[in-house]
């Protein structure tokens, strides 16, 4: 089983562009299947006072972390989750098709490795070589995850240097 936090970048403009709480909740409704399948054990929102975050946290049953900035909001989120592998997500992206497979796969066959989600290439280099578009998700175990505090999402996510998962991340809205 996983632990998930979905966070709000603090640098980067939130995908979609209906809000972050609406892009948030579309996230998290993309992960009821894993969810139902038993791959995913326990969720936190993570981001900034302020956006109403803490209101969908309660109705959907997650914990939730806030704080000043990313690096400190994502080490709470960190400090918070109960699995041994981490899947920290985007708000905003959803995963395609296939995803539930792939992380069945990851967690039976790859357990304690790392694995990147990439989200859908928008540009002609990420089209040719889908691992040069931006990382939406990333899978990896707790220690390495915490090893990185201090430091933002898209950093830690490419220090991290795990395989590259087939399922891309859509933008949600």
């Amino acid at each position: 089983m996983l632990s998930v936090v979905v966070f709000v970048e603090e640098k980067a403009p939130l995908a979609g562009r209906s809000g972050p709480a609406v892009a948030m909740s579309r996230s998290l409704a993309s992960l009821i299947g894993a969810a139902v399948e038993g791959l995913i054990g326990d969720v936190t929102i993570a981001g900034p006072s302020g956006l109403g975050l803490s209101i969908i946290a309660d109705h959907a049953g997650c914990a939730f972390v806030e704080a000043a900035g990313e690096a400190e909001w994502l080490g709470a989120a960190l400090a918070v989750a109960k699995e041994q592998d981490l899947f920290l997500l985007r708000a905003g992206y959803v995963p395609g098709p296939g995803f539930i497979e792939e992380l069945r796969d990851h967690l039976n066959l790859y357990a304690g490795q790392t694995g990147l989600f990439c989200q859908t290439p928008e540009r002609w280099p990420e089209r040719l070589f889908p691992a040069l578009a931006p990382i939406a998700g990333a899978i990896a175990p707790g220690d390495v995850w915490r090893a990185r505090p201090g430091r933002d999402f898209r950093r830690m996510a490419r220090a991290l240097k795990g395989r590259t998962m087939r399922t891309a991340m859509h933008r949600a809205g």
